[in-house]
């Protein structure tokens, strides 16, 4: 019990980041095997949320691109000051996952990793930021939006944040 909790404080000090196995199998003394397992068996439990790039498949023996903790919650019971963007990027992907919980398919491939902005969901592109985050990223990318924080009101392909909070 005391690997598993040594885990989920690692990984709640550094989400989102890309996991590197061996380094987190060496400092929470879990073996490689069982470390995937437990990585998939703590989104199963919806305490993580990994994801992957889209060319990539999702296996539990496959490490994920990017891990998250389920919620911004659970970020701050563990930290009290954590990354304003690691809160930003989290609460999105918590609301993308709960709009399609009860929408069951083959693959669970709603949202994923991209190297142009930050997640596909479906054919939709979205880089997330604050309030000046501009469109560097995604420009030229067909269907891609911004989602900003501290705005009250989109306008063209700026996204307020907070909207998806009305996906849950």
């Amino acid at each position: 019990m005391d690997k598993l909790k040594r885990l989920i404080y690692l990984l709640a000090i550094s989400v989102p980041f890309t996991p590197n196995i061996q380094e987190l199998s060496q400092k929470t003394g879990i073996s490689r095997p069982s470390l995937l397992e437990y990585l998939y068996l703590l989104e199963k439990s919806e305490i993580l949320i990994n994801l992957h790039f889209k060319s990539r498949g999702t296996s539990k023996l496959q490490k994920p691109d990017k891990i998250y903790l389920n919620n911004t919650n659970l970020i701050r019971a563990v930290k009290d000051n954590s990354n304003i963007g690691n809160e930003r990027e989290t609460f999105f992907v918590n609301q993308i996952k709960s709009y399609f919980l009860n929408k069951k398919s083959f693959f669970d491939e709603n949202i994923v990793l991209t190297k142009n902005g930050d997640f596909i969901v479906e054919d939709y592109t979205f880089e997330i930021g604050g309030k000046n985050k501009d469109f560097k990223q995604i420009k030229g990318i067909e269907n891609s939006f911004i989602v900003s924080d501290d705005i009250e009101i989109g306008f063209k392909n700026k996204i307020p944040l907070y909207l998806f909070g009305f996906l849950y």
